[in-house]
């Protein structure tokens, strides 16, 4: 289903895939965004097929309806859904019957609060009581409200909305634990048990009001051009985080390894699996990597007890791997626990190695909140990130930008160390929740868009967003392979984000101000010089006018197509640098 804005009266909504987004009043957004999910017994989003659309608009109101189908495996579970659109505020309706028998973990309605509502007040009404409260500020580490009826709250002054839930129970999570830019208001509660039968013939319904009272004192008009503003400061924000790339689980070819040689990686992590044979043998082939690229390793071990570890220390002692920091986890186990890495510090000091060892988490920020993390035995945290846990468009994937800072700063409060994290991917490299019992393959944590000039936008953001103090390292993607930077003969265009930056190894980072979210900036600064990488992380052209700072000479050389196509171009004497980005275009900017 296309995506589409509809208007009535000061209420705009854009319809896309059978929900609303940017739910807005007198340009104010009152809501991210509702929409109905089928979600399997790994909590994998089974795709929706959106058919028997009809719209009906009248002056004062526009009605949609279309019927959904959810296909997959055992699950056949179709629904109609109805909107309605009104001046002064929404209906949604969800009537849906399953066709199989089959388990699940969620079927309904979810509503997505933006993350900027961080210390807003708002009050719940639950089956017993009324809560007063507010959205969150630090990331809550579990639900914030629960047995929700209906939630009022004002977005602006003098502008109210009131949301009224029916036909289940409704609860709020914060989803900047899994970098989503959103507060989440879902239903059924995980207290809980899951996953839950439904049976052939079931019928589930629902249904989300929204009514919205009030005028904002300043109506809010849409921006009338996508003119940005971008201005730097020689003023330095913090330096810039050393970058790693995790090793492929098969070797780089010699055309691979000669590309990934001009990256000077500042480490390669590795993921063994000390319960597996072969281990020497992957630890061995990557401290031979380590040695070609010119970097060390940073180690995830896998561990069963204190099995295998006297072996690995002595292998890393016996064969000088050059081992950077490492972070060691229990089999089955996503969360470090004190023990294990007291296990591993004596046997790595019993023989003369000082490593520094990392807990955290192998799983996303989530876990890391909830954990009651060894932090009196550890020398930094880690967590993961992945942008594709609860949404999988484009838009969606950017907002996640903006949330993996909000994360990054919560997480030194909470541990008050040192920061590495990673690996940062694409996709899920691990299903903390699956009940399934069932891994993630290779072929499965595969996106084309990493291939694509949006996957270079999204990197340079990430990597932007990341670069703050007490953020050590990141670690991102694959060397090589599917899920990597190289793949053969294919160089992704990500590929030239991390050697640009990396040619900066050891830079600072400056301060830079930008008038829209339609663009992502980093500012380096190493010796006299400076390089300013910007990337469009939007589908559409966007204009740019870059000042601040004086120079003599800048060379601009700007990507607009996923083949790297580019161009090169001059400015002089300190003069503004004008740019027309393509969508998801990247450029490159030295100053001299």
């Amino acid at each position: 289903m296309k995506s589409k804005v509809f208007k009535v009266g000061k209420l705009q909504v854009e319809l896309e895939d059978g929900g609303l987004r940017y739910v807005s009043y007198s340009g104010v957004e009152i809501v991210r965004g509702i929409y109905a999910a089928v979600r399997d017994q790994d909590w994998g989003t089974v795709a929706p097929r959106f058919t028997d659309v009809q719209i009906a608009d009248d002056d004062h109101e526009i009605t949609i309806n279309f019927l959904s189908e959810h296909v997959q495996g055992d699950i056949d579970f179709l629904w109609n859904g109805s909107i309605r659109l009104m001046e002064n505020g929404l209906m949604f309706n969800f009537h849906g019957q399953a066709r199989s028998t089959f388990q699940k973990n969620r079927i309904g309605f979810c509503v997505l609060h933006p993350m900027n509502f961080a210390g807003l007040n708002t009050v719940i009404h639950t089956s017993s009581s009324l809560v007063h409260g507010e959205f969150p500020k630090k990331i809550s580490p579990h639900q914030p409200f629960k047995e929700i009826q209906s939630m009022t709250y004002e977005p602006t002054t003098d502008l109210q909305v009131n949301m009224i839930f029916e036909g289940d129970l409704f609860e709020m999570e914060d989803q900047r634990n899994w970098t989503d830019a959103s507060y989440k208001t879902y239903c059924t509660p995980l207290e809980l048990p899951f996953p839950v039968q439904v049976e052939k013939g079931q019928v589930i319904q629902q249904s989300i009001e929204v009514v919205i009272t009030g005028e904002p004192i300043m109506e809010l008009s849409a921006e009338s051009d996508r003119l940005t503003q971008i201005t730097w400061h020689d003023e330095i924000v913090c330096e810039l985080p050393k970058i790693g790339l995790t090793l492929s689980n098969r070797e780089s070819n010699e055309q691979e390894s000669s590309l990934l040689r001009q990256l000077h990686p500042s480490h390669l992590r590795l993921i063994i699996n000390l319960t597996e044979e072969g281990w020497q043998e992957r630890l061995q082939l990557a401290a031979d990597s380590a040695s070609l690229y010119g970097c060390d390793l940073e180690l995830e071990v896998i561990v069963e007890q204190d099995k295998h570890l006297d072996e690995l220390a002595g292998f890393i002692a016996d064969h000088s791997v050059p081992v950077l920091r490492l972070f060691p986890y229990q089999l089955g186990s996503y969360v470090s626990d004190s023990q294990t890495i007291q296990s591993v510090r004596r046997r790595l000091a019993s023989i003369g190695l000082q490593i520094p060892i990392g807990g955290g988490v192998r799983t996303y920020y989530a876990e890391f909140n909830r954990a009651s993390l060894p932090l009196e035995d550890i020398d930094l945290c880690g967590y993961s990130i992945n942008p594709q846990v609860h949404a999988f468009d484009d838009r969606s994937l950017i907002e996640t930008l903006a949330a993996q800072a909000v994360t990054a700063t919560d997480a030194v409060i909470k541990c008050g160390k040192p920061l590495s994290i990673g690996p940062i991917t694409f996709k899920p490299r691990i299903n903390p929740n699956a009940t399934s019992g069932a891994g993630i393959s290779i072929e499965d944590q595969r996106d084309d868009r990493q291939g694509e000039l949006f996957g270079a936008a999204w990197t340079l953001g990430s990597i932007a967003a990341l670069s703050m103090k007490n953020v050590s390292s990141i670690t991102y993607y694959e060397t090589s392979g599917p899920i990597g930077l190289v793949d053969g003969l294919q160089v992704n265009p990500l590929y030239y984000v991390f050697k640009d930056i990396t040619e900066f190894a050891d830079a600072s980072v400056l301060s830079n101000d930008c008038t829209s979210d339609a663009i992502t900036a980093l500012m380096l600064k190493r010796g006299g010089h400076v390089r300013i990488l910007i990337a469009n992380i939007t589908d559409e052209k966007q204009e740019v006018v870059i000042a601040g700072g004086f120079y003599s000479r800048a060379g601009i050389r700007q990507y607009y197509d996923s083949r790297m196509n580019y161009k090169l171009t001059e400015a002089v004497d300190s003069e503004e640098i004008g740019l027309i980005l393509a969508p998801y275009g990247y450029v490159c900017i030295d100053l001299i």
